[in-house]
């Protein structure tokens, strides 16, 4: 008998969830990462961070939109 895993493994959204899960493990790192670097501006780049922050948060959401529509 499968394990509850091998039968979510099989499912044709599971891709699909993984890479939004990293999208959003990206997104927590680098929001992490800003607020820290916010203590401090003049040892990190600060606005670096932030383009790095939209650009996950960007990536994220077009991730969710286009599983939202394959499941709609």
């Amino acid at each position: 008998m499968a394990s509850n895993f091998e039968r979510w493994e099989k499912d044709p959204f599971f891709s699909a969830a993984e890479e939004v899960q990293e999208s959003a493990d990206r997104m927590e790192s680098t929001y992490r990462t800003l607020i820290h670097a916010l203590k401090e501006p003049s040892v990190w780049k600060t606005e670096e961070l932030r383009r790095d922050l939209r650009t996950a948060l960007g990536t994220a959401k077009w991730q969710l939109q286009f599983v939202r529509q394959l499941v709609c």
